[in-house]
């Protein structure tokens, strides 16, 4: 076991995404997802990087892993995984999102 928060320069490390006084957080835990809808009503969800301004949050890669939809705040940057591209999403778009799912997770 590695104590958390592990220093590495001005990050810290750790597994769940909780903010820490004196550097920017590197985490995993949630397993970020975005959702992206298309104009015939069509969705596709994909695994994310989601940078905060305090927290950032690495994705899960493994197929048993499952996900959490994210509800990312003005200012957030977000960076979808789509095959083999990881891909800019403007987290203002009207196409981010899924109103009413259980699952999202704000900071």
């Amino acid at each position: 076991m590695v104590p958390e928060p592990s220093a590495i320069g001005p990050l810290r490390l750790c597994h769940h995404p909780d903010c820490v006084a004196d550097g920017y957080v590197i985490a995993g835990h949630l397993h970020p997802a975005i959702i992206l809808r298309g104009r015939a009503n069509e969705r596709v969800r994909l695994a994310c990087y989601w940078f905060g301004e305090l927290v950032g949050v690495l994705p899960a890669f493994g197929s048993f892993t499952g996900s959490a939809i994210i509800s990312p705040a003005a200012g957030d940057r977000v960076f979808g995984i789509a095959g083999e591209s990881v891909v800019g999403i403007p987290v203002d778009s009207p196409a981010v999102g899924s109103v009413g799912d259980p699952r999202r997770v704000t900071r």
